[in-house]
């Protein structure tokens, strides 16, 4: 993301933000209250547009995001007011939402063994 700028109305909520994420990292966003954390991840899912600057995905830039390609691009957040659920393994709790799915004649399963083996590295 280079030079992302986001207003609400006369509210500037983001300024000038520049961040790359790479791949296979895990990301955690720390800062003062109302600094700007949750409005740069809903930039990042694809939920607010900003009002200037550029999102890149594999060097592309990405001219309309949104949060169906988000998902697509295997793009994800966890919240932290989020609980985990006890009675789920802590792959299940990973993939909470967004369970990789295999099909046997055309129904889809969960598959447990994707979500194990990623949730295991």
């Amino acid at each position: 993301m280079r030079n992302i700028n986001l207003f609400f109305g006369r509210f500037q909520a983001l300024k000038d933000v520049n961040v790359t994420f790479n791949v296979g990292e895990l990301i955690g966003l720390v800062g003062d209250n109302e600094a700007g954390k949750t409005t740069l991840i809903r930039v990042v899912l694809g939920i607010h547009a900003p009002t200037s600057g550029e999102v890149f995905f594999d060097g592309q830039k990405i001219t309309h995001f949104h949060p169906k390609l988000a998902i697509q691009l295997g793009i994800g957040t966890i919240q932290q007011a989020v609980g985990l659920c006890d009675n789920l393994s802590i792959a299940r709790n990973f993939y909470l939402g967004c369970e990789p799915v295999k099909r046997w004649f055309g129904i889809p399963f969960l598959d447990f063994e994707q979500m194990r083996q990623a949730s295991t590295r």
